[in-house]
C-alpha cells in the first residue's frame, strides 16, 4: 500500500476442518480451527494529472498532460462543458497515455475541460486542472482557465 492511502479492511472467515486416520481403519473426531483474515480495500484516489495543457485547432482540441505517478495509477478521464460549470461537466472519454484530441467540435464554441485520474479499482482524482480553448485557437500552454 502506498503511504498517506487511507484503506478499509475486508475480512473473511474460515471454518477449517480435520481428521486422522489411527488404528484398523478408523478415523479420529473432526477438530476444527476457525481463522479470520483481513485484507486491505484502497478507498484513495491517485494524485492529480499535471502541466494540463490546451491546444485548438480546425474543430478540434488536443489536451495534452503529465500522468501522476502512482504505483496504483490506470487512466485518466476527460471531462467537458461549454461553460465553466465543473458539476455539469461531462464524461467524454478514458485515456491511458498523456494526450487527448476532441474532435467534431464547433470551431464557434469554446469548452472548459477537466481531467481526473483514476486508479486500478476506480477511486477518482477530484476533477481539477481545469482549462479552456476555443477549437481553432492556441491559448497559452498551462492556461488556468479564468
Amino acid at each position: 500500500m502506498e503511504p498517506g492511502h487511507v484503506n478499509t479492511y475486508v475480512s473473511y472467515n474460515y471454518k477449517l476442518f480435520g481428521t486422522t486416520y489411527v488404528e484398523n481403519g478408523k478415523r479420529s473426531s473432526p477438530v476444527g480451527l476457525d481463522v479470520t483474515s483481513s485484507i486491505a480495500k484502497d478507498t484513495t484516489a491517485p494524485s492529480q494529472p499535471t502541466s494540463l495543457s490546451a491546444t485548438g485547432g480546425l474543430n478540434q482540441i488536443t489536451l495534452k498532460w503529465a500522468n501522476p505517478t502512482d504505483l496504483d495509477f490506470d487512466r485518466v478521464a476527460v471531462y467537458r462543458h461549454t461553460s465553466n460549470a465543473v458539476n455539469s461537466a461531462v464524461f467524454i472519454g478514458d485515456v491511458r497515455g498523456t494526450s487527448f484530441v476532441d474532435t467534431g467540435i464547433s470551431n464557434s464554441t469554446q469548452r472548459y475541460y477537466w481531467i481526473t485520474s483514476v486508479d486500478k479499482v476506480g477511486n477518482e482524482s477530484a476533477k481539477v486542472l481545469k482549462i479552456h480553448a476555443p477549437p481553432g485557437s492556441t491559448p497559452p500552454a498551462g492556461s488556468p482557465g479564468n
